[in-house]
C-alpha cells in the first residue's frame, strides 16, 4: 500500500499492488504533482517465513503439529524437554529451508 501526499502532508490518493514498484508507478502516474510518495510494507512481508503457519514446509508443519500434540498432555518436565527438542528441530529445518548455515547445540541436563 502507498500514499501520494501534497506539500502539507495531505493525502492525495492511495494505491495497492503486488510489489512496491507497482504501487510507486500507480501513484506516480495518478498524482504527478505529489510532493511525496510513501510506500508501506505489508505485514506479511515483515513477518519471517518460519513464523507464518501458511508458509511452513511439510516437515516444519509436522514438527509444529507434534509440539501441539505434546502440549495437550499433562505438565511434566520430560514433556517440556520434548517440546524444547522438537522446537530446536523445527528451527534447524527452517534454517536449512532458509539457507542459513548454522548448527544448533542443545544440552539437557538431569
Amino acid at each position: 500500500m502507498g500514499q501520494a501526499l501534497d506539500r502539507d502532508g495531505n493525502v492525495l490518493g492511495e494505491a495497492d499492488g503486488d510489489t512496491k514498484r507497482e504501487v510507486f508507478e500507480k501513484l506516480n502516474a495518478a498524482h504527478k504533482d505529489a510532493a511525496e510518495i510513501r510506500i508501506k510494507e505489508r505485514l506479511q512481508e515483515q513477518v519471517p517465513r518460519r513464523a507464518r503457519l501458511d508458509r511452513l514446509t511439510a516437515a516444519e508443519r509436522a514438527i509444529f503439529d507434534a509440539v501441539q500434540a505434546v502440549e495437550t498432555l499433562p505438565a511434566d518436565v520430560r514433556l517440556t524437554d520434548a517440546v524444547v527438542l522438537l522446537q530446536a528441530a523445527r528451527e534447524s529445518v527452517a534454517d536449512f529451508v532458509d539457507g542459513i548455515d548454522q548448527r544448533r547445540v542443545l544440552s539437557l541436563q538431569a
